[in-house]
């Protein structure tokens, strides 16, 4: 809240009625939400849109369709302001809704200024020996933005992950 203002915020279901809590296509246990914030640098003025996601583990339609709804929504919700749009894809760099996500979006790891930091994959599945090669998480951008740095992190405790995701951290510059 120090650097940035909220404008606007909201929620929608990553379903074929994605305004009401609800679960659809081949999803069957969860939920699935994306949250959404409008934020205004208050050093620069500049506005931008941040979108976290979370695509269903294993409804294949329902990642096909919950990437062609997030494109949807971008559009609509962003007015050609700049987007962050990260989350939890539950995807492969090449399945379906990734391919889909960089029809509209541009991937953050493929565009780092300086190498990428850490393994490839992000999914450790809490499984402290076995190699990270599965990437799932990433963080997506509209063009105009510069990705300066990617990292994904693996620190542990006494041999135990805090998640059974590593964190994905990126440096950005907006236009």
């Amino acid at each position: 809240s120090a650097r940035f203002e909220l404008r606007r915020h909201g929620d929608f279901w990553l379903s074929a009625t994605p305004d009401k809590p609800s679960i659809s296509w081949d999803s069957r246990c969860c939920n699935r939400l994306a949250t959404w914030a409008e934020l205004r640098d208050k050093r620069s003025g500049r506005e931008f849109l941040v979108f976290s996601v979370h695509f269903d583990h294993e409804g294949v339609v329902s990642r096909r369709e919950s990437a062609l709804l997030m494109l949807r929504q971008v559009r609509d919700l962003a007015g050609g302001k700049p987007v962050i749009c990260m989350g939890d894809y539950n995807a492969t760099p090449e399945s379906e809704p990734i391919r889909t996500m960089l029809g509209g979006l541009r991937d953050a790891y493929a565009l780092s200024e300086a190498p990428p930091y850490g393994p490839i994959g992000s999914f450790n599945d809490f499984k402290f020996d076995t190699p990270a090669d599965r990437r799932i998480d990433y963080v997506f951008l509209t063009p105009g933005i510069r990705v300066l740095k990617y990292a994904v992190l693996t620190d542990s405790q006494s041999g135990r992950y805090a998640s059974d995701h590593f964190p994905v951290l990126v440096k950005l510059q907006l236009p």
